[in-house]
Formats: C-alpha cells, sequence, structure tokens
C-alpha cells in the first residue's frame, strides 16, 4: 500500500489481484496494463497512460483518474450468483 509508481514506463505491467491503496500512478506509462481484481482505494492514476488498461473486478473507490489516458480500457464487474453486476464505467471527473 502507499507505492508510488510516479513516472514509471511499463507497458504490460500486472497488477492482478494486488493491494494498491494509496499507490501514486501519477504521469505513469502503463499501457496495456492489468489490475483485474486489484484493490486500490485513494489511489491516484492522474495524467498516466492506461491505454487497453484492463481493471476487470479491481475495487478502485475513491480513485482518481483526472486527466488520464483510457482509450481502450475496460473495467466489468465480476458477476455473482444473484448480483445484477455487468458493465462499469472509469470515472475520470
Amino acid at each position: 500500500d502507499g507505492a508510488d509508481f510516479s513516472d514509471a514506463e511499463i507497458e504490460g505491467a500486472d497488477f492482478t489481484a494486488s493491494s494498491l491503496g494509496g499507490a501514486r500512478f501519477v504521469a505513469a506509462r502503463l499501457p496495456e496494463a492489468r489490475f483485474v481484481d486489484a484493490r486500490g482505494p485513494r489511489a491516484s492514476f492522474e495524467g498516466a497512460n492506461l491505454v487497453g488498461a484492463k481493471f476487470t473486478g479491481a475495487v478502485l473507490a475513491g480513485a482518481s483518474f483526472k486527466l488520464a489516458e483510457l482509450q481502450e480500457a475496460s473495467a466489468r464487474h465480476r458477476l455473482k450468483r444473484g448480483s445484477g453486476g455487468g458493465r462499469s464505467a472509469i470515472h475520470t471527473a
């Protein structure tokens, strides 16, 4: 938790099932990164290049994506039996 990846440049980085609470990815270049099932409350992705990133099942409550590049990024909730589930948006405001 609280790791600083600001300005990092890692194509295809894999943060699957990682604990990223409070982590900073400010201005990082992480195209095609995987954040599948990651937990990142209050993480900052401000100004990051996340083109094609995968956020399936990620829990990012309070995370900031201000000015992040999110073209072709995807975020889907994993469906649990009896849940409504479905596609979720990545909010940038």
